[in-house]
């Protein structure tokens, strides 16, 4: 795998990173779970993430999706799982874009974003 494909990946506009039609089937199977049923949600995009391991684009709609307003206003606060997930996904994504990361940021412990 190129960077240059995932750095390519990472400048697009969200809107065709996500365009894609079973990504929008599996986004709005997460709608409505995060607070109550958030290890179904996360078992969702654990099986998209490990089917499209070495796309650069199914990473950075993983990402999106652990990283948008459902997580910055708190919803899935306090869940380990979800939090193991991103920051798994993170260092992955730094790992195809071949820049590297600092495991004690705060963004790749539990309860941030």
């Amino acid at each position: 795998m190129s960077n240059i494909i995932a750095k390519t990946v990472k400048a697009m506009n969200i809107k065709k990173v996500v365009d894609d039609h079973e990504w929008q089937i599996l986004r709005k199977k997460l709608i409505g779970n995060w607070k109550n049923n958030h290890t179904y949600n996360v078992s969702l995009l654990k099986k998209y993430a490990k089917k499209y391991w070495n796309d650069p684009l199914a990473i950075r709609r993983v990402i999106n999706v652990l990283t948008g307003s459902v997580h910055r206003v708190g919803w899935t606060k306090g869940q380990d799982e979800t939090d193991a997930l991103r920051s798994l996904i993170r260092k992955h994504w730094r790992d195809m874009l071949e820049e590297p990361y600092d495991p004690e940021d705060p963004k790749y412990k539990k309860g941030t974003i």
